[in-house]
């Protein structure tokens, strides 16, 4: 995988963190689209499959593990999943969503710490 032209999914109740993290995927030269529930991203995937999804933990009509589990089932391995949240692993649910996840980041997320991996 390089470091450039990865499709991403941004997943975040929080339209302005969803749209500042689509912005900077965008600014660092993928294609980025954000959606806004957990069942939008669903419905994006079904779509079209990104190589990488983003996604917050805590949402409203489908938590981060919800969201997780379900794509899991349908894409298997081949989804790199990432969660950025502002929850600890203190939180559980924050804590059962990293277990399943490829990587996970506290926000305010680092460019470089998410270059790194999108390098790897």
């Amino acid at each position: 995988m390089t470091n450039q032209d990865l499709d991403i999914l941004i997943v975040d109740d929080s339209r302005d963190a969803a749209d500042s993290l689509t912005t900077l995927m965008t600014l660092m030269g993928h294609r980025a689209k954000a959606a806004y529930s957990g069942k939008e991203a669903i419905e994006v995937v079904e779509r079209s499959l990104p190589l990488c999804v983003m996604l917050d933990v805590h949402m409203p009509d489908m938590d981060g593990l919800e969201l997780v589990r379900a794509l899991r089932v349908k894409c298997g391995e081949n989804l790199v999943l990432i969660a950025v949240t502002g929850s600890d692993a203190d939180d559980e649910l924050a804590a059962d969503v990293f277990a399943l996840v490829d990587y996970h980041f506290l926000k305010p997320v680092s460019p470089e710490a998410l270059a790194k991996v999108l390098q790897a």
